[in-house]
């Protein structure tokens, strides 16, 4: 809940519905869950361990990462890429930690190789150096049809 009322997060995400934890877990029941099984992957909560062999039920909840894929006609074929951290956690590497390890599980289980990622925010310095280091390409600024004709920096895996 944390990260979806933050001020950044709305200013580059959009508002959404989630409030309260009621909120967030109809959102995981219903739009998290439907992605999975409709794509074989989906958002993902990412945690802070203090230490390497702190057991997950003592981690802190820092972020997400995503890789989404829509359905309406103006998306795309590929799944877009994105991350989330609360401001506190932010510099520390966690995002490019998430999206690498996002990024390997699905070509390793699903040989998916092609991403793009959209940055709504295109002078986000800091989201714009975490898709560099993860690999990606920037490919300028541009407005996409599947994210309301909104303008942002678009990325690519390299080669698309």
């Amino acid at each position: 809940v944390t990260l979806y009322i933050l001020p950044l997060f709305i200013s580059t995400e959009g508002q959404t519905e989630i409030f309260n934890e009621d909120k967030a877990r109809e959102r995981i029941s219903t739009r998290f869950v439907k992605e999975h099984k409709r794509n074989g992957y989906g958002t993902y909560l990412v945690s802070h361990k203090h230490t390497s062999s702190a057991p997950l039920s003592e981690s802190q909840p820092i972020g997400s990462v995503s890789l989404t894929k829509g359905t309406d006609p103006e998306s795309l074929d590929i799944p877009n890429i994105g991350f989330a951290i609360i401001p506190e956690m932010n510099g520390k590497g966690y995002a490019t930690e998430a999206a690498l390890a996002l990024l390997n599980y699905v070509k390793v289980s699903q040989g998916l190789e092609e991403v793009f990622g959209f940055i709504t925010a295109p002078d986000n310095g800091p989201s714009h150096r975490v898709m560099e280091k993860i690999g990606m390409q920037n490919r300028g600024v541009w407005p996409l049809a599947c994210f309301g004709g909104v303008s942002g920096r678009v990325f690519t895996s390299p080669g698309f």
